[in-house]
C-alpha cells in the first residue's frame, strides 16, 4: 500500500496479529534513507511493538547493511539518515534484527525481495523505491511505499563502474582471470575473509557486498582501486570506494587502511618494483 508515515503505522498494525516466527517484522530497504525523518518512523514502530507486546522487529538484511554502511561514509544527501539507522540498530538489539541473506541474485533489491518472499507471512517491506514496491506487490509480498523527499538515495552514477573481466554463469557473477601478472594483482574481501585471486585455480564467484582491491603497475606510478560489488549484472556492477595513484613509499604509508598498505607492499615486493622514498 502507498501511504504517508501516519497511514503506514495504522495500515501495518495488522502485522502484529499475523503469523509470528523467528523472522517477524518490518524489512527496510536502503531507499528509506530518502524519506522525511526515518528515525521518527522507526521510533513509532518500536513503541507500537512494545505496546502490543509483540516480537516483531525492524529487520536489516546484510545487503541493506552493506548499502547503508557505504552510504554513511560518503558526503551525500542521505548519509546522515543511513548513519542514524545503523546507530539505532547497533544500540537496540531488542527491536532491531540483522539477518544474513542469499546474495546470488543480480540486484541488491532482488536479494531483499526474495528474502521477503520466503517470510511473506510474517514480514512487511518498507521502501521508498517505486520499482521495488511494485515488484513486491507482484510477488504477493506485503509492502508499504513511503514517498521519498530526496531525489538521490543510492549510488551516484559517477561512482559506478564495471569490474573486468567478469562473466555471468546463470545467477552467478564470476571473475574469469586470476590476475597473476607482473602488472596487475587483485584481492577480494568477503565475509571477513581475504582471498588472493592469483592463487585461485578456477573462476571466483563474486557476491553483493564483496570488496575488491585492484593494483596495477603503470609507467610512472602504481594505481590502486577499491571497488564494492553492488549487483550481479555483468555491466555497471560495482561502486568505486577509493582510488589512489602511488608514486612513492610515503604514498603507501599515507593510505588510510592497513589492508591497502599491506596489499601494495606485497605487490611491489613480489614484483621487485622500486619506489622513491
Amino acid at each position: 500500500m502507498s501511504s504517508s508515515i501516519p497511514g503506514i503505522l495504522a495500515s501495518v498494525f495488522s502485522l502484529f496479529f499475523r503469523k509470528q516466527d523467528d523472522i517477524s517484522g518490518f524489512v527496510i530497504d536502503t531507499s528509506i534513507c530518502g524519506i522525511d525523518n526515518p528515525k521518527a518512523l522507526f521510533e513509532r514502530l518500536v513503541k507500537l511493538s512494545d505496546s502490543t507486546n509483540c516480537k516483531s522487529k525492524i529487520i536489516l538484511t546484510t545487503v541493506t547493511i552493506d548499502e547503508l554502511d557505504s552510504l554513511q561514509k560518503r558526503s551525500v544527501e542521505n548519509s546522515a539518515n543511513a548513519r542514524a539507522i545503523l546507530t539505532a540498530a547497533t544500540n537496540d538489539s531488542k527491536h532491531y534484527l540483522s539477518v544474513k541473506i542469499n546474495t546470488s541474485y543480480r540486484l541488491a533489491d532482488d536479494c531483499v525481495l526474495h528474502f521477503c518472499s520466503r517470510h511473506k507471512s510474517s514480514v512487511t517491506l518498507l521502501t521508498a523505491d517505486k520499482a521495488m514496491y511494485l515488484k513486491a506487490r507482484a510477488m504477493s509480498i506485503d509492502a508499504c511505499y513511503i514517498k521519498s523527499v530526496n531525489k538521490h538515495v543510492g549510488y551516484k552514477q559517477s561512482t559506478i563502474r564495471t569490474l573486468f573481466p567478469t562473466k555471468r554463469d546463470g545467477e552467478k557473477l564470476l571473475l574469469t582471470s586470476n590476475f597473476d601478472s607482473i602488472s596487475t594483482a587483485m584481492r577480494v574481501l568477503s565475509d571477513g575473509l581475504e582471498y588472493d585471486i592469483s592463487k585461485m585455480r578456477k573462476p571466483y564467484e563474486l557476491h553483493i557486498g564483496d570488496d575488491v582491491l585492484v593494483v596495477k603497475k603503470k609507467d610512472t606510478y602504481i594505481s590502486f582501486s577499491h571497488f564494492k560489488m553492488i549487483s550481479m549484472y555483468d555491466q555497471e556492477n560495482c561502486e568505486i570506494v577509493y582510488y589512489k595513484q602511488i608514486y612513492s613509499l610515503k604514498d603507501i604509508s599515507n593510505l588510510p587502511k592497513a589492508s591497502y598498505r599491506n596489499f601494495i607492499r606485497d605487490f611491489t615486493y613480489k614484483r621487485q618494483i622500486s619506489l622513491e622514498n
